[in-house]
C-alpha cells in the first residue's frame, strides 16, 4: 500500500507539471489569436519570437544543469505552473545533477521535490508580501544529493515543527497532510536527512542531503569482489 501510494503521488507529479504547460501553452494560443483577429499583425510578428526565445533559453537553462529529462522537463513544468500564480520560481544557477542515477532514484527525486515545491507555492500564496518567490538548489556530488528549497512565506509556526512530517496533519483542513509525509518516508528510503529552519515572516529553508547509487554503481561492486 505504501509503494502504491508513493507511484500515485509522483504520477500527480508528473501530471500536474504537464497540465501546467499545457495550460500555459493554450494561453498562448489564445493571445495570438486575438491578436489575428483584431489584425495586429506587426505586434504578432514581435511577440511570437520572444516567446520562442523564452522558452528556449528556460529549457537551455534548466537543461544544462539537470541532465536527466525527466526531471528537467518536471522542473519546467513548475515553472510555468508558477508564472500562471505570479509566483517567481528560480533553479540556482550553481545547481547540476548527473544523468547517471538511474530511473527509479529520479522518480523519488520528483517525489520529494513536488511535495516540497508545491508547499513552497502554498506558503507564498498564503503571505502579503508583494514579490513571492520559490529558490530551489539541486546540487550531486560523488553519489550524493543536496536539496535546498527556500521561500518567502510566512514561515511555520514553533508548535508545528514536531508534526510537520506526520500523516494527515495539516493547517489547511480537508484531505490534506500526505505531502510531506510522504517526502519524509521517501528520504528516510533513500537514508537521507531533512532539516527544516524557518522564522516568522521571514519563510521556511528545508535542507535535504541523499545519499544513492548511480547507473552501474551495482556492477562496479560486483566486479571489486570478484577481484
Amino acid at each position: 500500500m505504501q509503494k502504491l501510494l508513493d507511484e500515485m503521488v509522483g504520477i500527480k507529479n508528473y501530471t500536474e507539471a504537464l497540465r501546467a504547460q499545457s495550460h500555459e501553452f493554450k494561453n498562448k494560443l489564445h493571445v495570438i489569436l486575438g491578436m489575428l483577429h483584431l489584425k495586429e499583425y506587426k505586434e504578432l510578428e514581435t511577440m511570437i519570437p520572444s516567446m520562442v526565445d523564452q522558452f528556449d533559453e528556460e529549457v537551455g537553462y534548466i537543461s544544462q544543469r539537470l541532465k536527466h529529462p525527466a526531471l528537467a522537463g518536471f522542473l519546467i513544468g513548475k515553472m510555468s505552473k508558477a508564472r500562471e500564480s505570479n509566483i517567481t520560481f528560480e533553479l540556482e544557477e550553481s545547481s547540476f545533477l548527473k544523468k547517471e542515477f538511474t530511473a527509479p532514484i529520479i522518480h523519488e527525486l520528483i517525489t520529494i521535490l513536488g511535495s516540497l515545491i508545491e508547499n513552497g507555492f502554498e506558503a507564498v500564496l498564503a503571505s502579503n508580501n508583494k514579490h513571492k518567490t520559490v529558490k530551489l538548489f539541486l546540487y550531486s556530488i560523488d553519489q550524493t544529493i543536496h536539496i535546498k528549497i527556500e521561500d518567502n512565506g510566512p514561515g511555520i509556526a514553533k508548535d508545528h515543527l514536531d508534526n510537520l512530517f506526520d500523516k494527515k496533519f495539516s493547517t489547511k483542513g480537508g484531505d490534506r497532510g500526505y505531502g510531506l509525509f510522504l517526502t519524509y518516508q521517501t528520504v528516510q528510503k533513500l537514508q537521507g536527512k531533512i532539516n527544516v529552519s524557518t522564522t516568522a515572516g521571514n519563510g521556511t529553508v528545508f535542507n535535504i542531503t541523499l545519499a544513492i547509487p548511480m547507473v552501474g554503481d551495482d556492477n562496479d561492486q560486483r566486479t571489486n569482489r570478484r577481484r
